[in-house]
């Protein structure tokens, strides 16, 4: 099967998921995705950011990254605090 119909038959699905939502969990609160960039030495800046948004309590409901970024957000998606992952990058070589 072709790519650009599969990416056709992803989008039309969810298209129709998303218009399936209720309109009373739609409007609860707005999600928010965090995408951290790639980088070996940017890993300290992105346990940086992970502290800032916990102090102003702002929740994350989706996390995505590439390289370093994709570590660190996996790390905290499965429920490292920043503290400890800032312990943990910071011990990487």
């Amino acid at each position: 099967m072709p790519l650009a119909s599969r990416v056709f038959r992803l989008a039309s699905v969810i298209l129709v998921v998303s218009a399936a939502v209720p309109p009373a969990f739609a409007a609860a609160r707005p999600r928010i995705g965090l995408v951290l960039s790639g980088g070996g030495a940017l890993g300290i800046a992105h346990v940086g950011v992970l502290e800032a948004l916990e102090e102003m309590h702002v929740p994350v409901d989706v996390v995505a990254g590439t390289s370093m970024g994709a570590i660190v957000g996996g790390l905290y998606a499965a429920g490292y605090p920043p503290a400890e992952l800032e312990a943990l990058v910071g011990s990487l070589d």
